[in-house]
């Protein structure tokens, strides 16, 4: 007997929420420091990591916190 697994459409939508975040050991710094904002100890930060981790994310709280302009490299141009 073949096994398979049925998908389940839940209809999510993709928010990208401080509420929605979920801050971790791995993540907690990056996250309180964006909320830290605009009394950072430099003028820049910059997050790094593997794929699917919470960065695009990240970078939406940051814009709705700052009111800033979210620049995704897919979209922006030179």
């Amino acid at each position: 007997m073949t096994r398979r697994q049925l998908p389940l459409d839940f209809n999510a939508v993709q928010t990208y929420f401080v509420e929605d975040f979920v801050v971790g050991k791995s993540n907690k710094m990056a996250h309180d420091t964006i909320l830290n904002w605009p009394n950072w100890p430099s003028n820049g930060l910059l997050i790094y990591g593997d794929k699917k981790v919470g960065k695009t994310h990240l970078a939406h709280i940051f814009r709705h916190h700052a009111k800033a302009i979210l620049c995704i490299k897919k979209t922006c141009s030179n």
